[in-house]
């Protein structure tokens, strides 16, 4: 800048501009160029700068010290902007909501925030800390009178994890609340002494029970019912119990002898869920293999164990619910039977065409288009029981699909959005099912 205050700018495309002008001690000015506009020397008034400050207390005034305070304006209020304009990509702005975003503060141990050297401007502050509820939108103008703005605790549900059998605290496990009706997971926590703390979501938690279950290696799934998200919840003993053990063994229905290397797992549910025992990191899977005379033993986290699934190859999968593990259980195998068909070939996507859609130019039934390998769906064929999903996934190549090792019983068979067809099948049967057109 020249010491008369005039300065130069060179630009290389010809486009819209925004000219920001800033100094110490005083608000900085812009000025939107359009890149029609003539080749004149623009004048631009510097303004002292104002102060904007306040201070943040709880509901308790008490001060929050260690917040953030994000300052915004709208543009649409400071600006007269062409349609079009593209000022959110060029310059940082949050271009769904309109908002300009500046520079960040913090409070400090008295809850107090400064910025300075701002235009006379209408601003917006966002206002994080941890354990409270955000705040957004909160509008404020420069004044040398602090504003005092409250900022609520977050609820919370707060405690330690222990065992039951020798007090000592449990260092990792998995935790999961459910509110609302709904899950809210809070997965895999570690620490030292056992202890957590869980903050709610959104106002409406305070008011809804929460249930809390912990899952833990070694030990018994334990749930808490009935517990209340508050700012001053007073913390939680939760003694998690020794896991049990489920044992039984695996006979050959034809022949009745034990069967060997058959493979034993548990799920929590019949679609599996987040809760699944295969599926939690940090906690070995519940599952093993039968020894020479059949038997097995099984850790157990549940009474009772929600779904125990047993298979061997060439034998028909077995899945048993809500398995009391107090007692052995004798489970009883046979041979598997097989489902298989081919899908409709007017749900098929080329394999030349995919992942595009198939061009409206191109006929489908154009010899090109005949000669083309089938090698990817836009179909999946899902077979399923009344409890249990038990195969969901694409064709083969030719269209072809082959479910193996299915327990005798009946079956729902989808394939894509085609009606579902009931299948009964036999041990060591196989039933063809053919939908090509």
């Amino acid at each position: 800048m020249r010491r008369d205050g005039g300065f130069p700018i060179t630009t290389d495309t010809a486009q819209d501009y925004i000219i920001y002008v800033r100094a110490g001690g005083f608000a900085p000015a812009s000025r939107y160029v359009p890149q029609e506009a003539p080749t004149l020397p623009l004048k631009f008034t510097l303004a002292p700068g104002r102060n904007l400050q306040g201070t943040l207390l709880d509901e308790n005034d008490r001060p929050v010290a260690g917040a953030d305070i994000h300052l915004g304006f709208s543009i649409t209020e400071h600006f007269s902007m062409p349609p079009g304009n593209m000022l959110g990509a060029k310059f940082g702005s949050d271009e769904d909501s309109g908002y300009y975003l500046l520079p960040s503060a913090h409070s400090d141990i008295h809850g107090h925030f400064l910025f300075i050297h701002l235009p006379d401007y209408r601003f917006y502050l966002t206002i994080t800390a941890s354990g409270f509820h955000s705040i957004e939108d909160f509008a404020a103008v420069p004044s040398e009178t602090p504003q005092l703005i409250t900022i609520r605790h977050l609820g919370k549900i707060t405690g330690h994890v222990i065992r039951q059998r020798d007090g000592k605290p449990v260092r990792q496990f998995f935790l999961e609340i459910m509110s609302h009706e709904h899950f809210d997971l809070e997965g895999m926590h570690k620490s030292h002494d056992g202890s957590f703390c869980v903050y709610e979501n959104d106002n409406d938690q305070r008011s809804s029970p929460a249930s809390l279950s912990i899952e833990a290696p070694g030990c018994m799934l334990t749930r808490v019912e009935n517990l209340f998200f508050a700012p001053d919840a007073k913390p939680l003993t939760i003694r998690l119990p020794a896991a049990g053990k489920l044992t039984g063994q695996v006979i050959d229905k034809q022949s009745g002898k034990p069967l060997v290397g058959v493979a034993i797992s548990t799920k929590n549910s019949p679609v599996g869920d987040m809760w699944d025992n295969l599926s939690l990191p940090g906690i070995p899977a519940a599952k093993t293999i039968t020894d020479k005379r059949g038997m097995f033993a099984l850790v157990a986290r549940r009474i009772p164990l929600p779904v125990l699934t047993v298979h061997k190859a060439g034998y028909g999968r077995v899945e048993m619910h809500d398995v009391n593990i107090t007692t052995p259980v004798q489970v009883t195998l046979e041979r598997g039977a097989t489902i298989t068909g081919i899908v409709n070939s007017t749900l098929l996507l080329p394999v030349s065409t995919f992942p595009q859609a198939i061009p409206a130019t191109t006929s489908k039934n154009s010899p090109a288009q005949d000669r083309s390998p089938w090698k990817y769906f836009s179909v999946r064929v899902t077979l399923s029981t009344t409890r249990t999903e038990v195969f969901d996934g694409p064709p083969n190549a030719d269209g072809s699909f082959s479910v193996t090792d299915l327990a005798s019983g009946s079956y729902l068979v989808a394939e894509g959005d085609a009606p579902e067809i009931t299948v009964q099948v036999s041990a060591g049967q196989t039933v063809d099912i053919n939908h090509r057109n």
